[in-house]
């Protein structure tokens, strides 16, 4: 692919393309090492400079490992405590229900270290063929422009003819939620028909159900300094 060239999502209908363009999951259009339109990994919390641990007098062999991340990328880790960011003072992951307001989300965001008016990105996305499984409907990720560079080795004539958004992170993320609940959800009606068994409820048969589903949001900040994050609106489940 040569470039400057890109596409917009292939039949997708996340309803956010007129902010800025879907970029295909092959994108640049050649071999990487991770491709930034992968959303089966994850970019972990760090600098990434690539450089040799920090080793300190007072350091235990076991926690060498985790201290790259003071000059270079964290190892993945899980467990809520000892997965905090070693270099970024926030980050993580969240998840909310779809009644949030525009400016307690803005908020959240803000507290977990987005740059909101960060205009210099651009966007990968994916809808899922497999609710169950996957435990997503459409999601997003948005990647700066550095990080293409920085943490994906994309050549840098790819990425500089590439449009720029029509508005910020803050409204992309807004708009995507609000185009979410305008795909999944009924009017004035929570459980919406289309969510309907996308996590194994049995809807509202004759008016009685045991489970139905209802709309919801993931969001995770992937790394904080290279600006690298992801988006998702989910099915949760609601029992009697």
């Amino acid at each position: 692919m040569a470039a400057g060239v890109f596409y917009q999502g292939r039949g997708m209908t996340i309803g956010i393309e007129h902010i800025a363009p879907l970029l295909p999951a092959d994108w640049p259009g050649r071999q990487l090492e991770v491709m930034p339109g992968d959303l089966g990994y994850y970019v972990t919390a760090g600098f990434g400079a690539g450089a040799s641990p920090l080793v300190r007098p007072w350091d235990k062999l076991t926690a060498i490992g985790r201290q790259q991340g003071y000059v270079d990328l964290d190892v993945e880790e899980f467990e809520p405590i000892l997965g905090a960011p070693a270099s970024d003072p926030a980050g993580g992951c969240i998840y909310f229900d779809d009644d949030i307001e525009p400016q307690d989300l803005a908020t959240v965001l803000r507290v977990m270290g987005v740059q909101g008016a960060l205009r210099d990105y651009v966007l990968f996305g994916a809808e899922s063929e497999d609710t169950s499984e996957d435990r997503y409907l459409d999601q997003l990720r948005i990647v700066s422009r550095g990080a293409l560079t920085h943490l994906f080795n994309v050549p840098t004539e790819f990425v500089g003819d590439l449009p720029k958004p029509a508005a910020p992170v803050e409204t992309l993320i807004e708009t995507f939620v609000s185009a979410q609940r305008a795909k999944w959800n009924d009017p004035r009606y929570a459980f919406g028909s289309k969510l309907a068994g996308k996590l194994g409820g049995d809807g509202d048969r004759a008016g009685v159900s045991w489970a139905k589903e209802s709309l919801a949001f993931g969001f995770l900040l992937e790394n904080q300094y290279w600006q690298v994050m992801r988006i998702w609106s989910r099915p949760w489940l609601m029992t009697r």
